[in-house]
């Protein structure tokens, strides 16, 4: 089980496969099987992918300090582990707070990537609140509606090897998490200008109703949209629709094979 190590805080990691790196971050309470679970290894065959457990979360450690928590350390995560491999550049593709980690290494390390898939990580001006109320949220009722809802979106029950070994999800942890992001999220819609690297923003329709998505990639440089609309067409239930994008690989690893194949020349 390979590990790295960022200022003490060791990391785990996992690498399949073999050609251009592609390095897959998955959201707030995830683990890096989760891309296993969803399909992405089988479908995602032609790429070196490197899957991390998120400091806080399965194997990594889990650091109870506000200050931990903050994107910059998220950021400083995703180069500790390419350096440990020894990769210069790679293309990156974040889930939910996944994507907004992706958004955050674009600003800080142009140079280490080579495109970016930010899906369903959108963020407008904020003032914190939702992530405030979110926290609160998870330290009243803990964690127990994500494996519902993965389950529901996988569509039938979840494997003995997925929900064997699953950690505990720390209500505590994700709440430190929700909350030491608040600062960067303050300033989040005034990065996206400043990130040139080639971007594919992934949505779906439930969830960003507003066309937040499309006003982001309107003040990126090199970005487009893609809104997914056949996810779950049945259903108005906003989280699932969110978590959808992540589960169906079947639908989204299509779209994104066609924009890393067009920069992998």
């Amino acid at each position: 089980m390979p590990y790295a190590n960022n200022n003490g805080v060791k990391l785990h990691y996992e690498v399949f496969g073999e050609g251009p790196p592609l390095f897959l971050h998955v959201g707030l309470g995830g683990e890096w099987d989760l891309w296993k679970l969803a399909g992405f290894l089988d479908r995602l065959e032609e790429f070196q992918l490197i899957i991390n457990d998120p400091r806080g979360f399965g194997s990594s450690d889990r650091p109870k300090t506000l200050a931990a928590y903050r994107m910059k350390n998220f950021v400083q995560d995703v180069v500790t582990i390419l350096d440990d491999l020894q990769i210069s550049k790679c293309f990156f593709w974040g889930h939910s707070d996944g994507a907004k980690v992706g958004n955050a290494f674009a600003d800080a390390y142009p140079s280490r990537l080579r495109a970016l898939i930010a899906a369903g990580g959108a963020m407008g001006p904020t003032d914190g609140k939702e992530r405030r109320d979110f926290a609160k949220f998870v330290r009243e009722n803990g964690m127990g509606f994500l494996s519902e809802v993965f389950e529901k979106s996988y569509g039938k029950k979840l494997p003995l090897w997925y929900t064997r070994g699953r950690p505990l999800r720390d209500p505590a942890i994700v709440g430190l998490q929700l909350l030491a992001w608040i600062p960067w999220a303050n300033e989040a819609w005034e990065m996206y200008p400043r990130i040139k690297v080639p971007t594919l923003l992934i949505t779906g329709d439930k969830e960003d109703p507003t066309g937040l998505n499309k006003k982001i990639a309107r003040a990126m440089p090199d970005a487009r949209c893609v809104v997914l609309k056949e996810l779950r067409p049945e259903s108005s239930d906003v989280m699932l629709d969110h978590v959808d994008e992540l589960m169906r690989s079947d639908i989204t690893v299509p779209r994104a094979k066609r924009f890393l194949r067009k920069h992998m020349r």
